[in-house]
C-alpha cells in the first residue's frame, strides 16, 4: 500500500462515517420525537426534560456537521483563491499548509462525541423506561 492509497482509505473511512453520524443525529432526533411527552401548547411541542440533553446533543452536532463543510470549503476556497491570484496553473504541484484542516478535524470529531454523547443519553432514558415499566429482557 502507498501512503496516497492509505490516504485515500483515510478520506474514504471519513466520509463514510461523517456520512453515518449525520443520519444517526437524525434518527437520535426522530426516536426522542417519538418520546415526546405533552401535546402541542401555544410554546411548541413539550419534551420530557430528560430527553432535552440527547436532543441538544444530536442538533448540536448537526450544526458542528454544517460548520465542517463550510469552513472546509471556506478553507480550500480561499486557498485556491489565492493560489490562482499567484498565477499558480490548476495542474501544479503544491504544498498546502498542514493547519488548513485542523478545524475541519477538531468538528469532524465534535460531530461525532456530540453523537455519542446523544446516544448514551437517549439509551439512559429508554432502559430507565424499560425498568420502569417491569418489562423484562
Amino acid at each position: 500500500m502507498t501512503l496516497e492509497e492509505a490516504k485515500t482509505t483515510l478520506y474514504e473511512a471519513s466520509t463514510t462515517l461523517s456520512d453515518t453520524v449525520r443520519k444517526l443525529c437524525f434518527v437520535g432526533i426522530a426516536i426522542i420525537w417519538i418520546f415526546k411527552v405533552g401535546d402541542k401548547t401555544a410554546g411548541g411541542v413539550t419534551f420530557s426534560p430528560v430527553l432535552l440533553w440527547p436532543l441538544r446533543t444530536f442538533i448540536l452536532g448537526l450544526i458542528f456537521d454544517g460548520l465542517q463543510y463550510l469552513y472546509k470549503s471556506t478553507a480550500w476556497w480561499f486557498y485556491y483563491a489565492i493560489k490562482h491570484r499567484q498565477n499558480v496553473p490548476d495542474d501544479a504541484e503544491v504544498q498546502p499548509p498542514g493547519i488548513i484542516n485542523a478545524l475541519t478535524q477538531v468538528l469532524f470529531y465534535l460531530k461525532v462525541v456530540c453523537c455519542a454523547y446523544g446516544y448514551y443519553r437517549l439509551f439512559g432514558f429508554i432502559s430507565e423506561a424499560i425498568q420502569r415499566s417491569g418489562v423484562s429482557h
